[in-house]
């Protein structure tokens, strides 16, 4: 099996912390840790993309969209006026591991961040989290939708894979194919979700109508295959929304489990 593994960690956390470099502009941010690289689009494009760990890039595309109150459709994020952009590297290995972006709508801001942390050579395993920070600048309650899309090729292979959401406290989304395994955790639970074809999901978003996700729950076995999640928010003015995601590419346990074996078996080989 292959999957792609989202996990939400406290730990990850202060890798938020780090104060971004200033820039002006939609640029592309190309980071890297370890064995780990990740591109992030700030003026949307392609979005957060080409996630490659150990030369298997296993993200074909990730991005959000919104709609407030006053809109009909939804828009991607990109739209909205870029500010304050920069990537920063967290743990002084002299690569860049963290970027962030500040966008600006009528009556609100919206910043995101997201961290790579690879794991070391040859293990298969990285980790990606982001934050997503909304604040309502207005003078009323903002009502506010948040949508994440993710179309995730694990292995690079987007024909074998398999999706299943379990709408629980957190959310997990498990997707698998053949070598790689894990699931999907999100902070606060998302109110609305479905998972099916890649293109019919991005569908959804900028087709003139107001969308609401309502499943299904599982997409597959054996196809390509993507999801996407909504959050519903009532923003007071000046207060925050705040959504944390963590993403894990990880082998699935028969993998590890041969891995180890034949570790065993060249130790054995050594000793006799």
């Amino acid at each position: 099996m292959k999957a792609v593994h989202t996990i939400f960690a406290l730990g990850l956390a202060g890798l938020f912390l780090a104060a971004a470099m200033p820039a002006t502009g939609a640029v592309v941010y190309n980071l890297l840790d370890d064995n780990s690289s990740i591109s992030v689009d700030t003026g949307g494009g392609t979005g957060i993309n080409t996630w490659t760990v150990d030369a298997i890039t296993h993200l074909e595309t990730q991005w959000f969209w919104y709609r407030t109150g006053a809109m009909i459709d939804e828009a991607s994020i990109s739209t909205l006026v870029l500010g304050a952009t920069g990537a920063t590297d967290t743990n002084f290995d002299g690569s860049f591991d963290t970027a962030y972006m500040k966008y600006s709508g009528a009556g609100f801001t919206l910043e995101l961040r997201t961290s790579l942390d690879g794991g070391a050579a040859g293990t298969n395993y990285s980790t990606l989290a982001e934050q997503i920070t909304i604040k309502n600048t207005g003078a009323v309650n903002l009502t506010f939708h948040l949508f994440q899309y993710t179309d995730f090729n694990l292995g690079g292979t987007p024909i074998d894979d398999t999706i299943n959401i379990v709408s629980t406290l957190p959310d997990s989304i498990f997707q698998w194919d053949f070598k790689y395994t894990g699931d999907t955790v999100v902070v606060p639970k998302a109110d609305a979700y479905a998972a099916g074809a890649p293109a019919a999901l991005l569908a959804l978003f900028g087709d003139g109508l107001s969308t609401t996700l309502a499943g299904p729950a599982t997409a597959g076995p054996g196809t390509d295959v993507a999801w996407a999640l909504q959050w519903n928010a009532v923003i007071s003015p000046n207060m925050t929304y705040q959504v944390v995601i963590g993403k894990t590419i990880t082998p699935e346990p028969a993998t590890m489990a041969m891995l180890a074996l034949g570790g065993l078996f060249l130790a054995k080989r050594r000793r006799g």
